[in-house]
């Protein structure tokens, strides 16, 4: 039996952004709706339900964050990914808490956002299943690094999904690489915030 193509709304005030993303999803199989700004966004999810929503977070009626924080009060199980192409640490983390799925900085390379997208698919169906559950921490003060290149986004990305684990970290890396301040980021980022920084 074929299974129903996922639905995925993507929103980008860029047009050639959304045509290249339209293009590339429906190849991949992906039911496509495209909308130019966060309020045609709002609604069209007051229509239909979505189970993947791409979009930018520089937008000038409602920014990506706004909609995020709306997507969650009316499709809670939605799986949202952000885009930018202003990376900071301060963004990423509170995307990641205030639960979007992932985080990525423009411009991409197209195998990077079918990985993420093919993920966030894959995250999708495990929440349809009974008894999934998702928990995200409080939303975070960051206070350390800072950078927008795609690299440092994809540092950010993975600092924010680290202060919402309970285990152990380990960072490794050579001397003046910035170890201790990753470490002080998840550290100030993290549910043990209270609890002393030993460097």
């Amino acid at each position: 039996m074929k299974l129903l193509a996922m639905k995925l709304l993507i929103v980008d005030d860029d047009k050639v952004t959304r045509d290249l993303l339209r293009e590339v999803f429906e190849k991949e199989g992906y039911e496509i709706n495209v909308v130019n700004s966060g309020e045609q966004a709002l609604s069209v999810l007051a229509k239909h339900s979505f189970e993947l929503i791409l979009t930018d977070i520089r937008m000038l009626d409602l920014d990506g964050l706004q909609l995020l924080r709306k997507i969650k009060e009316i499709q809670k199980q939605a799986v949202v990914i952000l885009m930018t192409g202003f990376g900071t640490m301060e963004g990423a983390i509170e995307a990641i808490q205030k639960g979007a799925f992932d985080y990525i900085s423009k411009p991409f390379r197209l195998e990077d956002i079918k990985a993420v997208i093919s993920r966030a698919a894959e995250h999708a169906r495990f929440l349809k299943e009974p008894n999934s559950a998702v928990s995200m921490g409080p939303v975070a003060r960051p206070k350390t690094l800072i950078g927008k290149s795609p690299l440092i986004v994809e540092v950010y990305r993975t600092l924010a999904r680290a202060t919402l684990s309970p285990s152990n970290v380990l960072i490794v890396g050579e001397s003046g690489t910035g170890k201790e301040l990753v470490a002080r980021g998840i550290h100030e980022n993290s549910s043990r915030k209270a609890a002393k920084f030993v460097g």
